[in-house]
């Protein structure tokens, strides 16, 4: 399994996945919609 991250910073959604403590980026510029301010970061497990 992996562990999938999403890193939340205004309008913008960043998708990575931790290897070996660091982070590589899959995806960026994510347009979702803004979920209050500064940044959230959300973990979402993968088997």
């Amino acid at each position: 399994s992996s562990n999938e991250f999403f890193l939340v910073k205004d309008d913008v959604v960043s998708r990575f996945d931790v290897v070996n403590g660091q982070s590589l980026i899959l995806l960026d510029e994510w347009v979702l919609l803004k979920k209050g301010s500064g940044i959230e970061q959300k973990e979402k497990n993968i088997d």
